[in-house]
């Protein structure tokens, strides 16, 4: 193991610049963007965003127009999935 000697820094700024380090590799891996980070709506929440009503978006989920995950006994919805599914839906 090798010793490391540090002169012309107090224990303070030692342990300053520790946490200023540790902060800022901690920021790096953190997104800045909310879009990139995960966000799961529950299904009153996807049915209001999308507009419909709460069967309909079963129907949609059973049909597989609308990808969903099981998360217990509860239906989650990743908000970028349900976006990229509507674009994918076509009018009639």
């Amino acid at each position: 193991m090798s010793t490391i000697i540090l002169q012309g820094i107090t224990a303070d700024e030692l342990l300053y610049k520790i946490r200023k380090t540790v902060a800022e590799a901690i920021d790096a891996r953190t997104p800045d963007n909310p879009e990139t980070s995960k966000k799961y709506l529950t299904r009153a929440e996807a049915a209001e965003r999308l507009n419909i009503s709460l069967p309909t978006l079963n129907e949609y989920t059973k049909r597989g127009l609308i990808p969903g995950r099981r998360c217990g006994r509860r239906v989650l919805y990743l908000e970028t999935e349900l976006e990229e599914a509507v674009k994918k839906m076509r009018t009639k």
